[in-house]
């Protein structure tokens, strides 16, 4: 192991910390400031990297962009 983050132990626990909705600073603070910053997302592709495990793709998916790349 070269890094902490490919530490299995480490990438469960930001992933349990994450859970299927972001943390709660994530939920209810910069993620709603990121979506209004993309504004439209209609038709367009996003691509979403350092996703962690991917949480904000049902949102991405709920504001129809032509695809989502995680």
């Amino acid at each position: 192991m070269s890094s902490i983050y490919q530490d299995p132990t480490f990438a469960k626990y930001w992933n349990d910390r994450a859970g299927n909705e972001g943390e709660a600073y994530k939920r209810f603070v910069l993620d709603p400031l990121m979506f209004d910053l993309v504004g439209n997302m209609s038709g367009k592709t996003i691509l979403e990297l350092g996703c962690g495990n991917g949480y904000l793709a049902k949102q991405f998916l709920m504001n129809n962009p032509s695809q989502v790349i995680l």
